[in-house]
């Protein structure tokens, strides 16, 4: 275990009690809500609806010295649990510190978030009911989560919506996603060695290697940036993220095409894509040095099988 774990447990022992700004409905419930250097007045509006309903936990990455005591602070006045990750410990570790949380205190659900979510009251009692709808018919769930979409209302999600409003899906997104604990216990927590990019995929396909489902909730939506946003090139929308995630997702791509629980279609279809954003992105999309270096670094340190944090 990492000695930065070891001291986030301690602190848990002193933090408030979570749903401090009223929860109701979802009391079984906690919200993993991961922070890096976040926008701290946005995190304050989009705080009271989270708690609304559940307890919730900050788990924060933030590198930035003010943002973190601002986040402290926020976390202070709302009764909010908060946990520093001393550093960027990147995304899985983060929610690993909650599902740790969660099960040493008797929990029957997490709900992983990003700081950009949006979540409504209703929403983790919603996503709770869809999983109880489930179980009662005999289905082992896995997850569930909302239907993903970007700021602008494009559908990000990875399945059509089904007639019924529950509609089966293959891969799990991270942020908008609730879990039994049950689950986690069974399938086991998030490969933090990925550091950030497929942790959400790897989990969901591990789940579905052991005979668990996975749902989207049509009735819940969950907004999410993207990266530096869209651009069109040759009439074909393009996302673009930061460079350095350029990193993590050729690395993390390469990592999960040597693992047997990931589909064969997506390990083929990566290799397109791969080939693909080594000419597109540095040749059209400025800073064009640092995405390439970022996409050969990624490349080199997902054939030598290297994990975590990209190297400086």
């Amino acid at each position: 275990m990492r000695k930065g774990y070891q001291l986030n447990k301690a602190e848990l022992k002193h933090a408030p009690q979570a749903g401090g700004m009223g929860s109701v409905g979802a009391d079984d419930v906690l919200a993993i809500l991961v922070t890096y250097n976040s926008e701290v007045e946005d995190l304050a509006r989009r705080l009271p609806g989270i708690a609304a309903s559940c307890r919730v936990m900050i788990c924060d990455n933030s590198t930035n010295p003010d943002i973190r005591l601002r986040i402290r602070r926020l976390a202070e006045t709302t009764g909010t649990l908060h946990v520093p990750m001393n550093g960027n410990e990147g995304i899985g570790a983060a929610q690993n510190t909650g599902i740790r949380y969660a099960i040493e205190h008797g929990l029957g659900y997490i709900l992983l978030l990003d700081d950009d979510s949006d979540v409504l009251p209703e929403t983790a009692p919603t996503l709770k009911a869809a999983i109880a709808r489930l179980t009662a018919q005999g289905i082992k769930v896995g997850a569930v989560s909302g239907r993903p979409e970007s700021v602008s209302g494009e559908d990000l999600g990875n399945a059509p919506r089904h007639p019924t409003g529950i509609t089966p899906c293959s891969k799990m997104n991270s942020s908008g996603t609730m879990i039994p604990v049950a689950a986690l216990q069974a399938v086991g927590p998030m490969d933090a060695s990925l550091f950030i990019d497929l942790v959400d995929f790897d989990w969901g396909w591990r789940a579905l290697g052991l005979g668990f489902q996975l749902f989207i909730v049509e009735e819940v939506i969950f907004r999410h940036a993207l990266g530096e946003g869209a651009q069109t090139l040759l009439g074909i929308t393009i996302r673009i993220p930061s460079p350095v995630r350029h990193y993590y997702q050729t690395r993390n791509c390469l990592l999960m095409a040597g693992r047997g629980h990931v589909p064969l279609a997506w390990k083929a279809r990566q290799c397109l894509v791969l080939a693909v954003k080594f000419f597109v992105f540095p040749i059209f999309f400025p800073p064009r040095v640092e995405r390439l270096g970022n996409l050969m670094r990624g490349l080199w340190d997902g054939l030598t099988r290297r994990r975590g944090p990209r190297p400086s």
